[in-house]
């Protein structure tokens, strides 16, 4: 079973404030202030800005991990292996997905790890929203 793992981003909400991600962390870092970004070659504390902000998005680890050794969560734009077709990871009916710029569903588990294929992450509808056009 894979570890219960996340990562949270936080927009801009001022002219002084840059968008933060997370690195990965579990709820048991959560409970012990243990959650960092690192920006500008800096680690911070997520700590300092907080995850109750309203407008933090918190995205869940999938167990999976691409062809580079990327772990992929919960809005990561990727590159399906049995197509080459860019999809968004979701959760839908208890389970993760790949949704199509079209609107499309399909179990992300009956695409991937059985065969051994090579998913590839682009990057997360939040850093660069602009990939779900492609």
């Amino acid at each position: 079973m894979s570890p219960l793992k996340f990562r949270a981003y936080k927009p801009v909400h001022g002219d002084d404030e840059s968008p933060v991600m997370t690195l990965p962390f579990t709820l048991g870092d959560l409970q012990d202030n243990k959650v960092f970004e690192f920006t500008n070659g800096l680690y911070s504390s997520w700590n300092e800005f907080g995850l109750e902000h309203e407008d933090c998005v918190v995205m869940q680890f999938t167990g999976l991990v691409d062809k580079n050794g990327v772990e992929v969560y919960e809005g990561d734009v990727v590159k399906h292996p049995l197509c080459s077709v860019i999809v968004t990871i979701v959760w839908r009916n208890g389970c993760w997905c790949c949704k199509t710029k079209r609107g499309g569903i399909s179990d992300i588990y009956d695409d991937a790890p059985s065969a051994n294929y090579s998913w590839e992450v682009l990057g997360n509808i939040y850093q660069s929203p602009n990939l779900i056009s492609m």
